[in-house]
């Protein structure tokens, strides 16, 4: 019997997540989009350091890299704390 494809929230998640090597940390959605556009590793934020989590506001969640951290909530989008 054949698989079933997966779901969308499942194949979303992937879609918008890229790890960075030498570390086993995922960067994801919009914290990945402000990654990218600031040059990724060769960044002043450099490799992630941490993977993403709640921010402890209960709306936004931050992200630890080498160079600095990133704090996301959908209300003032990713920027560089």
């Amino acid at each position: 019997m054949a698989q079933p494809a997966p779901t969308a929230p499942q194949a979303t998640a992937a879609a918008t997540c890229q790890s960075y090597w030498p570390t086993p940390y995922p960067v994801c959605g919009a914290i990945l989009d402000l990654y990218k556009s600031l040059g990724g590793p060769s960044s002043t934020l450099s490799y992630p350091k941490s993977s993403e989590a709640p921010a402890g506001d209960g709306i936004g969640t931050r992200q630890a890299f080498l160079g600095g951290t990133v704090y996301y909530s959908p209300t003032t989008g990713a920027y560089i704390e």
